[in-house]
């Protein structure tokens, strides 16, 4: 399991903890995080695959731009976090974590296609 995932999940495993919430109410906290967790990594890959080419396959460079590009669904994401009270050290940890997965998917599929050809 990547490192971001077991991030979001401490999360929500965390949020879970620190109320008296139902099963029901737990199960719709983690597929809400889930969720716009989901929405973030489709943004940022479309966005920075779609910057690839212009950017000599300076997987950094648009992989970063990527993530600007998605301020919307990060913020999304971290308020999501906040509202069932995750700590904002392991908000920050989760989203660094999750950019740092992103940054190497994306690697591994340009070395994919470069082997490719």
């Amino acid at each position: 399991m990547p490192a971001y995932r077991l991030a979001l999940a401490a999360a929500a495993i965390y949020s879970i903890g620190a109320g008296s919430q139902t099963l029901a109410q737990d199960a719709a906290t983690v597929a809400r995080l889930t969720d716009v967790s989901q929405r973030y990594n489709e943004c940022a890959y479309s966005s920075a695959i779609s910057q690839l080419k212009s950017l000599n396959g300076d997987i950094n460079r648009a992989a970063e731009q990527g993530f600007a590009s998605c301020s919307l669904e990060r913020d999304l994401l971290v308020s999501s976090m906040k509202e069932v009270g995750v700590p904002p050290p392991l908000i920050d940890r989760t989203i660094l974590e999750k950019q740092t997965g992103i940054k190497r998917e994306l690697r591994k599929m340009v070395e994919e296609v470069l082997l490719k050809n």
